[in-house]
């Protein structure tokens, strides 16, 4: 075998008393050879695929006959199988190494366990065994730790850590693995992996961030505990939001110890993505690819990629490989965003409302508040807010962590920038912040986005009071720098609200770069937000040029902006190119707005009205 080839390692069989143990052991003798660098393990998410390919269930259990199934369907080279037997009071543990082609054994190995706290250190002398067989020099095997180091010494903690990887990664049953990580680090506080888990499971079911960053703080803090490439994956994921270039540094001392380490590469390729750095992203998940070629997940993290450089038809080469190769991956909402940032927005609408009505409650959920978000853009806020409070219900319902503020909050930005109501998204803000008092302990993005609000319905001195506010209580290095971007654009928006148009745009400039040096993941927000202070400072084309830059993003990510900027920005743009003698472009723009709004809330028809007649307008002109 040599480090390219891959090797899958079955079900155990548990010819005990304790069936689980199976399990148990497999998970063990899974973590021992990922520290061997002579092999390529076979994924969960990979075998998961594989199996959905097969048209069998995830969850089966995949014991050596489906191993070796599995394995001669998807060119794998070996099995490694076993089995755990009573034998009294004790347990013999065996091993199989099983050309997957032939069936052949190519080593059996065998070791016994005087009772159940002896399983761990037997297995660890069983796959080390294993190792030097498959290919590892027998001094890289003698100076490997111990299993009960990287992983741990007490085997109902790896009961419930083997128990809350099938929930995870097998059942993608969030909401029942966290209670078993948990178990697990009740049972031994220094399982490190145990902490990498559940702070994953929690991220998967995006319920809570702040005790994320927590659990990979305390993993961080015992990463001597982990086998080399996952303890500088766990400095990765440590440093993701606090330096990005020592995140960068820690995954690429990964990548150089193992090629095949997907999770690095994909880190990487989602930190040179946040960094703008779009053709390096594109590279890294391709290497990524080839490692694991039937993960769904990697191949929307490559379209996504792709359309943020612009290469939208290639993006949608990649669902179509995706749907060629029966790669099974949620991507309805990807490629609903995919319409919409071509400017199909009938048709990304027409998808989102037929997934909201999936029988799949978290595609349906995730719809709906897309379809929520393209209410906005088309300026029905009435149906809008009736779906972001039917999302907030279900969000509420499955445990998630809910933000109260969120809502009011968005709908000030709605009264004042849309409906042109500031009093009343004032009075809503300050009604909102009673309701729900602003802290230090506060989330910072809510003090942020108030402040922000306030400012955007023309209260600065307001929105300037919360920011002080902020400054005194984010005294956290994670939190400064995480939202850093945010608050110099918090700062901005006051600026600008208080006329002090030059000083707003010297701040707009500061955000785009964050404190580690390299630029802010949002490449659309410097140049939407320059586009208004340079209307504000009536410098026309300047002003012209960052709304088109804007307009001109193909990331998905701009329908968040979308939602209170995407019509007035084309109507802008019409009344600005008109002014300056551009009738075709005008037109262009008017009805683009028009097209967008025409079915739009009675408050805000008015405006459509208003663009009609300047559309009329234009084409005249034009006509003569």
């Amino acid at each position: 075998l040599t480090a390219q080839d891959r090797v899958l390692v079955a079900t155990f069989d548990a010819a005990s008393k304790d069936s689980a143990l199976g399990d148990v052991v497999s998970v063990a003798v899974r973590t021992n050879l990922a520290q061997s660098r002579a092999v390529h393990l076979v994924s969960t998410s990979g075998l998961v695929a594989a199996l959905e390919r097969m048209q069998r269930p995830a969850s089966s259990r995949v014991d050596l006959a489906l191993a070796r199934d599995i394995a001669a369907r998807e060119g794998i080279k070996a099995v490694v199988a076993g089995s755990v037997a009573s034998a009294g009071a004790g347990f013999i543990i065996t091993a199989r190494l099983i050309s997957a082609a032939s069936g052949d054994e190519l080593a059996v190995y065998q070791e016994s366990a005087s009772s159940a706290a002896d399983i761990i250190p037997a297995v660890d002398r069983l796959t080390r065994q294993l190792r030097g067989r498959i290919g590892e020099s027998l001094k890289s095997v003698k100076n490997a730790p111990a299993l009960a180091q990287v992983a741990t010494s007490s085997l109902d903690a790896l009961r419930s850590y083997a128990a809350g990887l099938r929930a995870n990664d097998v059942e993608g049953d969030f909401p029942k693995a966290i209670p078993l990580f948990e178990d697990a680090i009740a049972k031994d506080s220094g399982f490190a992996a145990a902490y990498v888990q559940l702070s994953n499971t929690i991220g998967n079911a995006n319920l809570n961030r702040p005790r994320q960053d927590s659990l990979i703080a305390t993993a961080y803090r015992l990463r001597a505990r982990l086998p080399e490439a996952e303890r500088y994956s766990v400095e990765g994921a440590y440093f993701f939001r606090r330096n990005r270039p020592k995140s960068i540094a820690a995954y690429e001392r990964a990548v150089a110890l193992d090629s095949s380490d997907v999770e690095s590469l994909n880190q990487l390729a989602i930190l040179s993505e946040r960094t703008r750095n779009h053709a390096r992203a594109e590279q890294l998940t391709r290497r990524a690819i080839v490692v694991e070629p039937e993960s769904g997940i990697l191949f929307e993290n490559l379209a996504n990629t792709l359309a943020n450089a612009g290469k939208l038809d290639a993006a949608d080469s990649v669902y179509r490989v995706m749907k060629t190769q029966k790669i099974l991956y949620p991507t309805d909402r990807a490629e609903a965003l995919l319409l919409y940032v071509r400017g199909e927005v009938d048709s990304a609408e027409a998808r989102a409302r037929a997934g909201a009505k999936s029988s799949n409650p978290q595609l349906s959920r995730v719809m709906l508040a897309l379809l929520r978000q393209l209410m906005q853009v088309r300026g029905r806020l009435r149906e809008s807010d009736s779906l972001a409070l039917e999302v907030r219900a279900r969000n509420v319902a499955r445990g998630a962590r809910v933000d109260s503020l969120a809502l009011p909050l968005r709908t000030a930005i709605d009264d004042a920038w849309l409906r042109g109501q500031s009093q009343r998204a004032v009075a809503r803000i300050e009604t909102a912040v009673r309701a729900n008092p602003l802290t230090p302990k506060s989330p910072p993005g809510a003090m942020l986005d108030a402040a922000h609000n306030y400012a955007l319905a023309g209260a600065p001195e307001r929105g300037r009071a919360l920011l002080a506010r902020y400054d005194s209580a984010a005294r956290d290095s994670v939190d400064r720098q995480s939202w850093q971007g945010q608050r110099a654009y918090t700062e901005a928006e006051i600026l600008l609200a208080e006329r002090r148009t030059d000083d707003a745009i010297r701040a707009y400039r500061r955000m785009d770069v964050d404190a580690d040096g390299l630029p802010h993941w949002c490449a659309f927000c410097l140049p939407v937000s320059l586009g208004r202070a340079y209307d504000q400072a009536n410098m026309a084309d300047s002003a012209v040029a960052n709304l088109e830059r804007y307009l001109a993003n193909t990331a998905d990510s701009r329908i968040n902006v979308d939602t209170w900027m995407l019509g007035p920005a084309h109507k802008r743009l019409g009344e600005l190119y008109e002014a300056r003698g551009d009738a075709k472009r005008a037109a262009e723009h008017y009805a683009a707005f028009v097209d967008l709004w025409k079915r739009a809330d009675p408050e805000l028809q008015p405006k459509v009205a208003e663009a009609r007649t300047a559309l009329e307008r234009v084409r005249r002109k034009l006509a003569q």
